[in-house]
């Protein structure tokens, strides 16, 4: 048995969720639940919700694997990489 310790940069509200990223970016994100035989959706519920990004609203969210499937289409390594590289500020995984 295992586990890891965070340090958040900031506060997460009392009953709030804490979504975590599976790989190191998205497209290795995709590839565990794929391996899994599971399609990877957004976690938020009404009484857990998570904190959402800015810019995002409920409505974007892909709450169910058809939704998930339909809006996210497939992932390509390449531009999940490229996409991660941009975020970090050109040092991506």
């Amino acid at each position: 048995m295992g586990s890891l310790m965070y340090k958040l940069k900031r506060n997460v509200p009392k009953n709030y969720q804490l979504p975590m990223l599976y790989g190191e970016h998205e497209y290795e994100a995709e590839q565990f639940f794929l391996e899994r035989g599971t399609v990877r959706c957004d976690v938020w519920q009404k009484n857990n919700p998570t904190q959402l990004k800015d810019g995002v609203a409920i409505a974007d969210l892909q709450l169910t694997p058809e939704l998930a499937k339909k809006k996210r289409g497939k992932i390509k390594k390449g531009v999940a990489q490229d996409r991660f590289t941009e975020q970090v500020g050109g040092q991506g995984g």
